[in-house]
């Protein structure tokens, strides 16, 4: 993940890189042959064969998820009731619903968040706005979610020093998209954080409404109670700089800023201050005690606080990572001092959210997890309204945790902590809120792909079910027994062999997912997701997946092979080997329906 560009103050050199998506493109534009080394417009700084919009040889199919997930899970509301998915990966964003994809939409690089909007096209199905890590293309847009049609995009830009480049007007990494009516339209608007920036874009056409620039970069964005008594609420926001920004939402207006979190002072081998360094402002999250307005507050320096949002006085604090000074100087060594940013080892490294009360005093308490150092983590609970511990358990390893969900099981709230995978099933522990212990354990029958640095997110679901996903495994609806629900397969690889499939003396593609089972060779592969393309029209003509039960307990299909025309239709057929516990049987099927023949 790039580091975000600095604005003139401080200065700060960069270099920047990005790396554009092509998608079986049938011919490029010449090399320009000149261009210019400064220039303040964005366009002119993308390469002139690179286009966002490149004309495809054959229409775009998507079957299977891709990527490593890089945005938390979001749900919304279909106009029949049924709940989407939408998660955001290297590769673009999904749109699944009961393990059918609605919709897939490209993009030319990561998508760090999503945001739900209104209904703008009169579809019955909501818009969405996402926010792609790119300093090339338009970094924030709104799309159709039903059609993937982009209704508009934004660039923000801002002045940074880039190394060649000198002093340009670029566009800045955007981190944070939230949808809020600002202008009261009854159509929600996009706020939304960019480098040092923070813009308030009209939901319908993506036209500026204000703009604020702070001293440093910005994070998560948090709408907060009225209180300044307009009748609107409040944004609060978090620097990299250690400081809180609570801003009014309908004009931007700076209602106040406060240094929350504890600069750290970087000691060399001389034992000398070397430099001090901001600390970053994570979570945000509004709180009812039931006096005036509060939020709890996490930060990179290790410590939760409860803070006052009319001036940002600080109500309780409590020290949760106790950071080992030498390691802590080496951590900033190894960053040349500069603070954290996106893809650092300490970018989030302490969340906060809030579960219910379990001390009797009808105030919420504050669930926290923590990355402490050395490859250790912890969960604690707080007591919302003294900051003080109710319980933790600091002997976990939560390497391979994105997103932790506090959910409803059975009608009791829980924290479901995925542990990981062994062999073919997955594990998540359900964790007692009240006192940090473990209830029961749910097995997950999974694929047969496994391996190290996985990464899994959670979100619970209004109906007894949440939703896990992971950078290796299927878009899963899990049950509170751990069935599945529905399932969307992950598509890691592919293979793509040409031939007469359709019958019509047009080459045609055959495509089918590679699966690589952990600890064999590297030929060694199954597939679980086949379909043939036709030359000649350039559509997909038909497509087999292995049914979810099956692929658990077969690992999908083995030794494909495309053979000549078995049953005479004038097409080649395609074989392969299903291994069951009671033995083996042979499948083959014909270019328009796939047949499993015993």
């Amino acid at each position: 993940m790039k580091s975000m560009l600095k604005a003139r103050l401080p200065h700060v050199v960069l270099t920047a890189s990005a790396t554009l998506l092509a998608l079986l493109i049938a011919s490029s534009p010449a090399l320009s042959s000149s261009t210019s080394s400064t220039t303040s417009n964005i366009d002119q700084l993308v390469p002139p064969y690179a286009s966002e919009n490149p004309e495809p040889s054959v229409d775009f199919v998507q079957v299977g998820l891709c990527g490593n997930i890089t945005s938390d899970i979001v749900t919304m509301k279909l106009f029949d009731e049924e709940e989407a998915v939408l998660l955001g990966t290297t590769k673009g964003l999904y749109i699944v619903s009961e393990g059918s994809l609605l919709n897939y939409i490209p993009t030319s690089s990561s998508v760090m968040d999503i945001t739900v909007l209104s209904d703008m096209s009169g579809d019955k199905q909501q818009e969405v706005a996402i926010a792609i890590w790119d300093t090339y293309f338009p970094s924030i847009r709104c799309y159709d979610s039903k059609t993937g049609n982009k209704l508009w995009q934004f660039l923000p830009k801002q002045e940074v020093f880039a190394d060649n480049l000198m002093w340009i007007e670029q566009q800045t990494p955007t981190y944070d998209v939230e949808a809020l009516d600002i202008n009261n339209d009854n159509i929600k608007d996009v706020i939304t954080t960019s480098g040092y920036r923070i813009y308030a874009l009209d939901g319908k056409t993506g036209k500026q409404i204000w703009i604020y620039q702070a001293g440093d970069n910005l994070w998560k964005i948090t709408i907060v109670p009225d209180l300044n008594n307009d009748g609107s609420p409040e944004l609060a926001i978090g620097g990299q700089n250690g400081f809180i920004y609570v801003f009014n939402s309908k004009d931007g207006a700076l209602l106040w800023q406060e240094r929350v979190s504890e600069r750290y002072d970087v000691i060399n081998d001389q034992n000398r201050l070397q430099a001090t360094v901001d600390r970053c402002i994570w979570d945000i999250i509004p709180f009812n005690t039931g006096s005036d307005s509060q939020a709890i507050v996490s930060s990179e320096d290790g410590k939760v606080r409860l803070v006052a949002l009319a001036d940002g006085t600080i109500i309780w604090e409590i020290e949760v990572i106790e950071y080992i000074s030498s390691q802590q100087s080496g951590y900033y060594w190894d960053k040349s001092n500069k603070p954290t940013s996106p893809g650092d080892q300490n970018f989030f490294n302490l969340r906060a959210c809030l579960v219910d009360d379990t001390s009797g005093d009808g105030i919420e308490e504050v669930f926290v997890s923590a990355f402490i150092g050395e490859g250790r983590s912890a969960l604690l609970v707080i007591n919302g309204a003294s900051g003080q511990t109710i319980w933790q358990n600091s002997g976990l390893t939560l390497s391979e945790v994105s997103q932790i969900a506090v959910v409803s099981i059975e009608g009791e709230k829980a924290i479901l902590l995925p542990l990981g995978k062994t062999s073919f099933t997955d594990e998540i522990d359900v964790i007692d809120p009240s006192n940090g212990k473990t209830l029961r354990t749910i097995q997950i029958m999974t694929g047969p792909e496994s391996t190290g640095g996985n990464k899994y997110q959670v979100k619970g679901t209004s109906d007894n079910t949440f939703i896990l996903a992971s950078d290796y495994g299927d878009l899963l609806l899990i049950s509170a027994k751990g069935n599945v629900m529905w399932d969307y397969p992950r598509v890691t690889d592919i293979q793509v062999e040409t031939g007469e499939f359709c019958g019509d003396s047009t080459e045609d593609l055959f495509i089918n997912s590679r699966i690589y089972i952990y600890g064999k060779q590297v030929t060694d592969y199954v597939s679980r997701v086949l379909y043939v393309l036709d030359g000649a029209t350039k559509q997909k003509v038909w497509s087999y997946e292995v049914p979810y039960e099956e692929y658990v307990t077969t690992g999908g299909i083995s030794k494909i092979q495309t053979t000549p025309d078995v049953n005479g239709d004038g097409k080649r057929d395609i074989a392969g080997i299903i291994s069951f516990l009671n033995g083996t049987r042979k499948v083959k099927n014909t270019a328009q329906i796939p047949e499993l023949l015993s």
